[in-house]
């Protein structure tokens, strides 16, 4: 009885956690647009920053996903690499907009 609580727990709490996360990196992503384009150009910013981030999302979880069918090895250095050059962009970032 108490497996099978668990198991309902589980299916219905597992999706939640990818879609909190998304959550999360864009209301932090529009944040930050919100102190580097200015007030006229905002909702335009908003929408590119929206479609950028749900097409690598897909692409992203696509991508993944078949390597997952061809090496899980293959799949965690991918997502390492993919980590690591996402820290380019970021310090870019961070290093133009200290205040």
């Amino acid at each position: 009885m108490v497996a099978y609580h668990f198991q309902q727990a589980h299916v219905v709490t597992q999706p939640a956690v990818p879609i909190l996360y998304a959550a999360a990196m864009a209301a932090s992503g529009a944040g930050a647009l919100a102190h580097l384009v200015p007030a006229t150009s905002r909702a335009r910013a908003y929408g590119i920053f929206s479609a950028v981030f749900g097409i690598a999302w897909f692409l992203g979880s696509a991508l993944l996903g078949a390597l997952y069918d061809i090496s899980i090895p293959l799949l965690v250095i991918v997502s390492i690499a993919a980590e690591l050059a996402a820290l380019i962009p970021f310090v870019m970032a961070t290093r133009l907009t200290k205040v």
